[in-house]
């Protein structure tokens, strides 16, 4: 029997609602009990739309509920450590965004408490859980394709008007592309190589959706151990929304090409 994991949402996002309450209900565990937003009229009516008993305005109130087990942390990317640090401090598992922290020092210390606690902590990269990236990973650990020399990443889509906020307008919740989604690159590249990056270059630019000086777009040069190299291309203004990964290697190339609704970086 399969014990039942009775999850609280912070943060009554696009992707909460979009596709995060549905996920959780499909898996024969997930049960979800509460939504907390800063507005509790809008955790009201995001309750009331996804059938959720609970709705509150304070993350204490709805951590003090000893029925929930895991959260769920969608809030604007500043909110994310002490969202996770006080969900960790009440013993529950935490489903974190991406990026888990706007600073490494900040990430660490979120690691650190849930080890210490005991914990399950998790960031919510999906992209290493796509069949055509699993696909290439495949074909990597096989040796399908001999050696990887180098990978090029492209990964862009236009936002649709109604995430044209925070992200856009306000630097000091984390907007921009990197954190929305240069971070998934890092964690598809990590998943790919099942290694860290030795060094990173990149040029960020605000190209046209950016009104306040917060980057649109960034090129970067990666360079990984075994004298491998990668070329990432991230941008807020393609017309089309395409995630798509090239690997070269000694003997064949791999392609992966995924057409994505506005998932990846609807928090």
């Amino acid at each position: 029997m399969v014990d039942t994991v009775v999850w609280g949402l912070i943060g009554a996002s696009t992707i909460a609602r979009e596709w995060m309450v549905d996920s959780i209900r499909k898996h024969p565990s997930g049960k979800v009990k509460a939504i907390v937003s800063s507005d509790l009229d809008r955790a009201k009516v995001f309750a009331c739309d996804k059938a959720i008993a609970a709705s509150y305005a304070s993350v204490e109130s709805m951590l003090a509920d000893p029925e929930i087990t895991a959260v769920y942390i969608s809030t604007t990317n500043d909110r994310h450590v002490p969202d996770a640090l006080a969900a960790i401090e009440a013993g529950k598992h935490v489903l974190c965004e991406k990026p888990l922290a706007l600073e490494i020092a900040d990430a660490q210390k979120i690691v650190d408490a849930a080890r210490n606690k005991g914990v399950v902590l998790a960031t919510n990269h999906h992209l290493r859980n796509m069949e055509s990236h699993r696909a290439i990973k495949s074909l990597i650990d096989q040796g399908a394709i001999g050696k990887v020399n180098s990978i090029r990443v492209f990964h862009a889509g236009e936002l649709p008007d109604s995430l044209k906020t925070w992200r856009l307008h306000d630097k000091a919740a984390g907007g921009g592309v990197i954190y929305d989604i240069t971070v998934h690159d890092g964690d598809l590249l990590r998943f790919y190589l099942d290694a860290n990056p030795i060094r990173i270059a990149a040029i960020a630019a605000t190209s046209g959706v950016g009104p306040k000086r917060i980057e649109d777009s960034v090129m970067s040069v990666w360079e990984f151990p075994g004298d491998i190299l990668v070329q990432c291309h991230d941008s807020l203004l393609s017309v089309t929304d395409r995630v798509a990964s090239k690997c070269m290697a000694a003997r064949a190339a791999s392609l992966a090409s995924t057409s994505c609704p506005r998932h990846p970086a609807a928090a």
